[in-house]
């Protein structure tokens, strides 16, 4: 654990970003965080500006290996366990970790390519001990505190989900993909119906290459490599 080198910013737009742009400059797993950010982007486009009642950070990986994909998965295995110590969480594939059908964190992967793996990063954003959330989102998103009434150190949050990550990391560097069914157990799509890539279908399970399996209306069984599975009535996110 000695490895990781931890920057703290009070305030800063994306963590993601700063990685981005200084990864040639910084060693591997270094991690930016803050508990402003003020620019943060999550998947599909959309935006994460954590309060100072949440906490935003980002590790950064240089990977020998090429199925770097998996990597997003293994994150969001990382942080469902360390909030599992307070209450039981589940996984909305790809990432999206779930309390009580209410999204509590979001995760954003990239990879930087030339003609190699330069260098993948993983944003990782927890909402901790927020209690009110803008009208668009309240019936989407929770936090910690919300479902535990109590406040929640949020860099002990932090430094729970990289002891599981580096974990789990190693794991992976030595071609132990077990942890695949780790998070199979934790899949809260499982037997749901909704729409992936613009197709109705119901969620089946997930291979041991992380894939989503689904089976559409022609109960043909089609996977999945990546997209925004959208349930049409359990979860609105």
């Amino acid at each position: 654990m000695n490895k990781y080198t931890y920057l703290y910013f009070e305030s800063i737009s994306s963590t993601n970003t700063f990685l981005k742009e200084n990864y040639k400059d910084l060693d591997e797993f270094t991690i930016a965080y803050t508990y402003n950010q003020t620019n943060g982007r999550g998947r599909m486009g959309r935006v994460w500006n954590g309060g100072r009642d949440n906490i935003a950070f980002s590790i950064l990986l240089k990977p020998k290996k090429k199925d770097i994909a998996i990597l997003s998965l293994l994150a969001g295995l990382s942080v469902s366990c360390a909030i599992d110590r307070y209450i039981n969480t589940s996984i909305k594939w790809p990432n999206d970790i779930i309390i009580n059908d209410k999204k509590v964190c979001g995760i954003l992967a990239e990879s930087i390519i030339s003609n190699k793996i330069d260098a993948y990063i993983v944003g990782i954003g927890i909402n901790v001990n927020q209690m009110d959330f803008p009208s668009d989102i309240k019936d989407k998103a929770t936090s910690i505190k919300l479902n535990v009434n109590k406040d929640i150190n949020q860099k002990e949050v932090m430094e729970d989900v990289i002891k599981y990550f580096d974990d789990l990391y190693n794991r992976y560097l030595n071609d132990d993909y077990s942890f695949i069914e780790e998070i199979r157990k934790k899949n809260y799509l499982k037997d749901k119906t909704g729409i992936i890539n613009n197709k109705k279908c119901k969620v089946i399970d997930i291979d041991n290459e992380g894939n989503l399996i689904v089976e559409d209306e022609n109960k043909e069984l089609i996977k999945v490599l990546s997209g925004e599975f959208s349930l049409q009535s359990f979860y609105k996110c």
